[in-house]
């Protein structure tokens, strides 16, 4: 059958299982909110498969939630990141991810929340990124703890590039991304100014870490070249100078 490529791609029906129950017990207000009622399935148009957008234009990121008009939040600083994929596991583009957290005595800073515990006032505890053309989101939140794990761990993962085909150069661009965040001694005066210099050491992990993973992905995956480019093949062959 001769399919418009406008017509609507409809969403895969969860699979039994697969979702946590409308009514759990150990999650006790479920018992209060939950559907009592069968539910009404509505067929998918246009709007339910293409939306809802949401663009940075509208909806400013906030990346860094330890720092609030330039001052730092009391509490440990960590990285968080994923990847967002579809039920066939591809990954979705330029979606909005949002986080709420409590700060570092376990308060949120939200008018319901009224435990004893203190607020901080440099800390409102909400972030929100967009993910990249392979579905990668990342909150950035600043440590000096990262120099102690990634610089090594970015040189590792480079030697190994290197080592699938030593007959090859790896691209100028992404070796000076590389150079970038492990050719400095890092110190933890440096966070001062975090974006100059920590900044570098994260980039040049995640460009690794990446080029390693799509080398491991289309290893597995292809037997011969494609013929239209899956999403981060591009990036292999511009690795390895083949494009």
């Amino acid at each position: 059958m001769d399919t418009s490529s406008h017509d609507p791609v409809p969403f895969r029906p969860h699979v039994a299982g697969t979702q946590p129950p409308y009514d759990a017990p150990p999650y006790r207000s479920t018992g209060l909110r939950h559907p009592s009622q069968p539910l009404v399935k509505l067929p998918h148009t246009v709007t339910e498969t293409t939306g809802p957008r949401f663009t940075a234009e509208k909806f400013p990121a906030v990346i860094d939630i330890s720092v609030a008009d330039g001052r730092a939040a009391i509490g440990e600083r960590i990285i968080v990141e994923g990847r967002v994929l579809d039920e066939d596991g591809r990954p979705v583009p330029e979606t909005m991810i949002e986080i709420w957290q409590a700060n570092a005595a376990g308060r949120y800073h939200h008018p319901r929340d009224q435990h004893d515990a203190p607020l901080d006032g440099n800390f409102r505890g909400t972030g929100r990124v967009f993910s990249d053309e392979d579905g990668i989101y990342r909150f950035y939140h600043q440590s000096f703890k990262v120099y102690y794990r990634l610089q090594p761990a970015t040189l590792k993962i480079v030697e190994e590039l290197q080592a699938l085909a030593p007959h090859l150069k790896l691209n100028a661009d992404f070796m000076q991304i590389i150079a970038d965040g492990t050719g400095n001694e890092f110190k933890q005066s440096h966070n001062k100014n975090w974006s100059k210099h920590t900044r570098p050491i994260v980039e040049a992990f995640f460009h690794a870490r990446h080029m390693l993973e799509m080398v491991c992905k289309y290893a597995d995956e292809l037997a011969e070249p494609p013929q239209v480019l899956p999403s981060g093949w591009a990036t292999f062959l511009y690795l390895y100078n083949l494009r």
